[in-house]
Protein backbone atom coordinates (compact mmCIF):
# COMPACT_ATOMS: atom_id res chain seq x y z
CA UNK A 1 0.00 0.00 0.00
CA UNK A 2 2.92 2.47 0.65
CA UNK A 3 4.79 1.67 -2.33
CA UNK A 4 1.76 2.29 -4.24
CA UNK A 5 0.84 5.55 -2.40
CA UNK A 6 4.55 6.33 -2.91
CA UNK A 7 4.46 5.81 -6.60
CA UNK A 8 1.01 7.75 -7.22
CA UNK A 9 2.52 10.85 -5.67
CA UNK A 10 5.52 10.66 -7.80
CA UNK A 11 3.33 10.19 -10.72
CA UNK A 12 0.89 13.08 -9.69
CA UNK A 13 4.20 15.68 -8.50
CA UNK A 14 5.78 14.30 -12.22
CA UNK A 15 2.46 15.20 -13.97
CA UNK A 16 2.77 18.82 -12.53
CA UNK A 17 5.64 19.84 -13.26
CA UNK A 18 4.92 18.14 -16.92
CA UNK A 19 8.06 16.02 -17.19
CA UNK A 20 7.30 12.18 -17.38
CA UNK A 21 9.33 8.99 -17.43
CA UNK A 22 8.53 6.56 -20.30
CA UNK A 23 8.44 2.73 -18.61
CA UNK A 24 9.43 1.23 -22.29
CA UNK A 25 12.27 3.85 -23.52
CA UNK A 26 13.38 4.12 -19.75
CA UNK A 27 13.71 7.85 -20.54
CA UNK A 28 12.42 11.17 -20.11
CA UNK A 29 9.31 12.23 -21.84
CA UNK A 30 8.94 16.18 -21.96
CA UNK A 31 5.46 17.62 -22.34
CA UNK A 32 4.06 16.75 -25.27
CA UNK A 33 5.88 13.43 -26.03
CA UNK A 34 4.15 10.31 -26.70
CA UNK A 35 5.63 6.88 -27.12
CA UNK A 36 5.05 5.04 -30.61
CA UNK A 37 4.67 1.75 -30.15
CA UNK A 38 4.73 0.79 -34.06
CA UNK A 39 7.71 3.12 -34.11
CA UNK A 40 8.65 1.72 -31.02
CA UNK A 41 10.30 5.29 -29.95
CA UNK A 42 9.01 8.42 -27.60
CA UNK A 43 8.07 11.17 -30.19
CA UNK A 44 8.47 14.62 -29.34
CA UNK A 45 5.28 16.96 -29.93
CA UNK A 46 3.83 13.87 -31.03
CA UNK A 47 1.17 14.32 -33.96
CA UNK A 48 0.40 10.71 -34.93
CA UNK A 49 1.74 7.55 -36.88
CA UNK A 50 1.39 7.83 -40.61
CA UNK A 51 1.23 4.44 -42.50
CA UNK A 52 1.81 6.24 -45.76
CA UNK A 53 5.39 7.15 -44.89
CA UNK A 54 5.56 4.03 -42.07
CA UNK A 55 6.97 6.30 -39.15
CA UNK A 56 5.35 8.85 -37.09
CA UNK A 57 4.90 12.67 -37.31
CA UNK A 58 6.65 14.67 -34.54
CA UNK A 59 8.65 17.94 -34.06
CA UNK A 60 11.52 16.83 -36.26
CA UNK A 61 9.61 15.88 -39.20
CA UNK A 62 6.23 17.72 -39.30
CA UNK A 63 7.44 20.59 -41.78
CA UNK A 64 8.72 17.95 -44.27
CA UNK A 65 5.10 15.85 -43.49
CA UNK A 66 3.47 19.41 -44.30
CA UNK A 67 5.44 20.41 -47.33
CA UNK A 68 4.65 16.93 -48.39
CA UNK A 69 1.22 17.19 -48.52
CA UNK A 70 1.31 20.04 -49.95
CA UNK A 71 3.61 19.01 -52.87
CA UNK A 72 1.18 15.85 -52.96
CA UNK A 73 -1.77 18.48 -53.35
CA UNK A 74 -0.12 20.72 -55.94
CA UNK A 75 0.20 17.44 -57.78
CA UNK A 76 -3.34 16.14 -57.93
CA UNK A 77 -4.67 19.88 -58.95
CA UNK A 78 -1.99 19.92 -61.48
CA UNK A 79 -3.57 16.40 -62.50
CA UNK A 80 -6.89 17.69 -62.16
CA UNK A 81 -6.16 19.80 -64.95
CA UNK A 82 -4.90 17.52 -67.37
CA UNK A 83 -7.91 15.11 -66.95
CA UNK A 84 -10.17 17.72 -67.68
CA UNK A 85 -8.58 19.27 -70.65
CA UNK A 86 -9.00 15.81 -72.56
CA UNK A 87 -12.61 15.56 -72.66
CA UNK A 88 -13.58 15.03 -76.22
CA UNK A 89 -16.42 17.62 -77.17
CA UNK A 90 -19.15 15.57 -79.49
CA UNK A 91 -21.81 17.49 -81.83
CA UNK A 92 -23.48 15.19 -84.00
CA UNK A 93 -25.43 12.06 -83.41
CA UNK A 94 -27.01 11.74 -79.69
CA UNK A 95 -24.99 14.45 -77.97
CA UNK A 96 -25.50 13.30 -74.28
CA UNK A 97 -25.29 9.39 -75.09
CA UNK A 98 -22.09 9.90 -77.94
CA UNK A 99 -20.51 12.34 -75.45
CA UNK A 100 -20.61 9.89 -72.55
CA UNK A 101 -19.12 6.98 -74.77
CA UNK A 102 -16.73 8.92 -75.94
CA UNK A 103 -15.16 10.19 -72.71
CA UNK A 104 -16.14 7.53 -70.48
CA UNK A 105 -12.46 6.72 -69.83
CA UNK A 106 -11.53 10.63 -69.14
CA UNK A 107 -14.84 10.58 -66.77
CA UNK A 108 -13.86 7.78 -64.73
CA UNK A 109 -10.31 8.75 -64.31
CA UNK A 110 -11.00 12.42 -63.46
CA UNK A 111 -13.22 11.23 -60.55
CA UNK A 112 -10.87 9.04 -59.51
CA UNK A 113 -8.66 12.28 -59.13
CA UNK A 114 -10.59 15.06 -57.33
CA UNK A 115 -11.68 11.78 -54.51
CA UNK A 116 -7.96 11.37 -53.75
CA UNK A 117 -7.94 15.56 -54.26
CA UNK A 118 -10.43 16.06 -51.82
CA UNK A 119 -9.02 13.65 -49.34
CA UNK A 120 -5.58 15.18 -49.39
CA UNK A 121 -7.12 18.64 -48.94
CA UNK A 122 -9.08 18.13 -46.25
CA UNK A 123 -5.83 16.32 -44.67
CA UNK A 124 -3.74 19.54 -45.61
CA UNK A 125 -6.13 22.14 -44.73
CA UNK A 126 -6.45 19.99 -41.32
CA UNK A 127 -2.96 19.65 -40.76
CA UNK A 128 -2.53 23.55 -41.37
CA UNK A 129 -5.54 24.20 -39.13
CA UNK A 130 -3.89 22.56 -36.03
CA UNK A 131 -0.51 23.87 -36.73
CA UNK A 132 -1.75 27.67 -37.34
CA UNK A 133 -3.66 27.01 -33.66
CA UNK A 134 -0.22 25.35 -31.94
CA UNK A 135 -2.32 21.65 -31.43
CA UNK A 136 -1.22 18.13 -32.97
CA UNK A 137 -3.78 15.56 -33.88
CA UNK A 138 -3.09 13.33 -30.77
CA UNK A 139 -3.83 16.40 -28.71
CA UNK A 140 -7.40 17.18 -30.54
CA UNK A 141 -8.15 13.83 -30.47
CA UNK A 142 -7.49 12.86 -26.82
CA UNK A 143 -7.22 16.15 -25.03
CA UNK A 144 -9.51 14.98 -22.55
CA UNK A 145 -7.40 12.21 -21.39
CA UNK A 146 -3.85 13.84 -21.69
CA UNK A 147 -2.98 14.88 -18.20
CA UNK A 148 -1.68 18.71 -18.90
CA UNK A 149 -4.69 19.27 -21.06
CA UNK A 150 -7.58 18.61 -19.01
CA UNK A 151 -8.13 21.65 -16.62
CA UNK A 152 -7.64 24.03 -20.02
CA UNK A 153 -10.67 25.49 -21.19
CA UNK A 154 -12.25 24.52 -24.35
CA UNK A 155 -11.27 27.21 -27.48
CA UNK A 156 -8.28 27.32 -25.77
CA UNK A 157 -5.42 26.52 -27.18
CA UNK A 158 -2.52 26.72 -24.30
CA UNK A 159 0.89 26.51 -26.83
CA UNK A 160 -0.11 28.89 -29.52
CA UNK A 161 2.37 31.79 -30.36
CA UNK A 162 -0.48 33.22 -32.88
CA UNK A 163 -1.29 31.81 -35.97
CA UNK A 164 1.83 33.44 -38.07
CA UNK A 165 4.02 32.41 -35.50
CA UNK A 166 2.65 29.08 -35.31
CA UNK A 167 2.78 28.31 -38.53
CA UNK A 168 6.98 30.04 -39.29
CA UNK A 169 7.94 28.21 -36.51
CA UNK A 170 7.02 24.53 -37.77
CA UNK A 171 6.70 25.13 -41.69
CA UNK A 172 9.77 27.49 -41.76
CA UNK A 173 11.68 26.66 -39.17
CA UNK A 174 15.85 25.73 -39.05
CA UNK A 175 16.24 21.93 -39.50
CA UNK A 176 19.60 21.81 -38.68
CA UNK A 177 18.13 23.11 -34.98
CA UNK A 178 18.70 19.75 -32.99
CA UNK A 179 17.30 20.35 -29.67
CA UNK A 180 13.70 18.88 -29.48
CA UNK A 181 11.72 22.27 -28.15
CA UNK A 182 10.84 22.29 -24.41
CA UNK A 183 7.14 23.33 -23.99
CA UNK A 184 6.49 24.47 -20.66
CA UNK A 185 2.88 23.49 -18.98
CA UNK A 186 -0.44 24.87 -19.63
CA UNK A 187 -1.03 27.45 -17.14
CA UNK A 188 -3.68 30.57 -16.52
CA UNK A 189 -3.72 33.30 -17.20
CA UNK A 190 -4.00 32.47 -21.17
CA UNK A 191 -2.67 35.16 -23.59
CA UNK A 192 -4.73 36.46 -26.35
CA UNK A 193 -2.66 34.54 -28.85
CA UNK A 194 -3.91 31.35 -26.88
CA UNK A 195 -7.35 32.54 -26.67
CA UNK A 196 -9.18 33.17 -29.63
CA UNK A 197 -8.73 32.10 -33.35
CA UNK A 198 -10.52 33.26 -36.86
CA UNK A 199 -12.29 30.20 -37.53
CA UNK A 200 -13.01 28.82 -34.35
CA UNK A 201 -14.05 31.02 -30.85
CA UNK A 202 -16.60 31.51 -28.28
CA UNK A 203 -19.09 32.70 -30.76
CA UNK A 204 -18.75 30.25 -33.88
CA UNK A 205 -16.57 27.39 -35.10
CA UNK A 206 -16.31 26.03 -38.43
CA UNK A 207 -15.40 22.54 -37.70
Amino acid sequence: GGCSDGASVASSSAEASGVRSCEICLCRQPLRTKHCYDCGRCVHTFDHHCFWIGRCVGERNRRLFWWYLFTELMTLLWADAICASTFVKVTTGSWATDWFLVNLPNLAAIVVCLSFTLMLATLWFFQTYLIGTGQTSWEVLRSRSIFYLREVPEHVYPFSRGCCLNISSVCLRDPKRKAPHEWPMPAEPYGDAQRFWWIENEHWSCF
